[in-house]
């Protein structure tokens, strides 16, 4: 039996900022048509993805997967 490819992956960071004295970020799904959004803190996973460190002052976020060494975003990249 062969392997499924991965599947790729979809969202955009849409903003990381400090609430409650915590690192956050705020997530789009990145579907077409879908404007839900989620705020995420560190350990949260979603789609697979754990959200490992959030750096309000460079505005990025860095997720690991399993397998992954990690996959560094910046909001200033769009999606």
């Amino acid at each position: 039996m062969a392997e499924k490819p991965a599947a790729p992956l979809a969202g955009q960071l849409v903003a990381v900022d400090m609430w409650n004295g915590e690192p956050s970020v705020v997530v789009a799904s990145g579907v077409p048509g879908d404007r839900r959004l989620r705020v995420l803190r560190p350990g949260d996973v979603v789609n697979g993805l754990a959200l490992k460190s959030a750096d309000p002052v460079a505005r990025s976020a860095t997720f690991a997967a399993p397998g992954s060494a990690g996959l560094t975003l910046f909001v200033n990249q769009g999606g």
